[in-house]
C-alpha cells in the first residue's frame, strides 16, 4: 500500500497582476491544508469528512518564464521552464482555477500547457477546474474549454467544477464565496477532489 502523501498542485492560471485568481488560489490551498491528512481507520459514520493524505503546490502563472521562450523553441524546453514545470509534472492531481478573458482560458495558459512534455504530462491525471469571471457565469467558458483541452491530453476530468460569478463582489479572501449555495458546491468540491486524486492516481 502506498503510503506516500498526494500531491496536488493548484495552479493560478493569470500572469495579470492583482488578479482574483490567486486570491481563490491561496483560499483553496489554505482549506485544503486545514482538512485532515488521512484517514487512519474506517469511518463509523458516512457523513466523515476525512481524506487521503496529499500535501500541496501553488503554481502561479505569474512566475512563468515567458521571456526565455521568446522566438518559440519548441522541441528544447529551457532549464527555466523545465524547473517551473517540476511540481507540476510530479503531481497526482491538478486544480486549475481560472479567470475568463474575452470568452476563454489566459493565453499564458495556453503557453504552459503547449510546453508541457506531450502525452505524459497530463495523461491519466486527475483535474479539477475552479472558474471565476465578473460576469454572471462564472467563467463557464474558460474551464469548458480548458477541458477539453485537458481531454485532448488525456486527463482525467472531476466532473464537479466550481463557478465564481460576479467574483469581485461574491469572493472574499478570508471567508471564501459569499453566496451560500456556491459555497457549499466550493466545499463539496474540497472535500471531493483528494478522495477523486486518490482513488485515480497514476502513482
Amino acid at each position: 500500500m502506498n503510503t506516500e502523501p498526494q500531491k496536488i498542485t493548484i495552479v493560478s492560471g493569470t500572469d495579470r497582476p492583482g488578479a482574483k485568481t490567486r486570491l481563490i488560489t491561496d483560499y483553496i490551498f489554505g482549506r485544503l491544508s486545514e482538512q485532515p491528512e488521512q484517514s487512519p481507520a474506517p469511518a463509523p459514520s458516512p457523513a466523515s469528512k476525512s481524506a487521503p493524505a496529499f500535501d500541496l503546490t501553488i503554481l502561479d502563472m505569474a512566475d512563468y518564464p515567458t521571456a526565455d521562450l521568446a522566438g518559440g523553441p519548441y522541441g528544447k524546453t529551457p532549464a527555466s521552464v523545465e524547473k517551473f514545470n517540476k511540481s507540476f509534472l510530479e503531481a497526482d492531481g491538478v486544480i486549475f482555477v481560472i479567470p475568463e478573458y474575452n470568452g476563454s482560458f489566459p493565453g499564458i495558459l495556453k503557453l504552459f500547457i503547449d510546453y508541457l512534455p506531450h502525452p505524459e504530462a497530463l495523461k491519466g491525471v486527475p483535474v479539477g477546474y475552479i472558474g471565476n469571471a465578473s460576469g454572471y457565469f462564472g467563467g463557464l467558458r474558460a474551464v469548458e474549454q480548458l477541458q477539453m483541452v485537458c481531454g485532448y491530453r488525456y486527463a482525467l476530468s472531476f466532473e464537479e467544477r466550481v463557478f465564481i460569478p460576479a467574483v469581485h463582489k461574491e469572493f472574499d479572501p478570508e471567508h471564501g464565496i459569499l453566496n451560500d449555495f456556491r459555497n457549499s458546491l466550493m466545499e463539496r468540491f474540497l472535500e471531493a477532489f483528494p478522495r477523486f486524486v486518490a482513488k485515480n492516481s497514476r502513482q
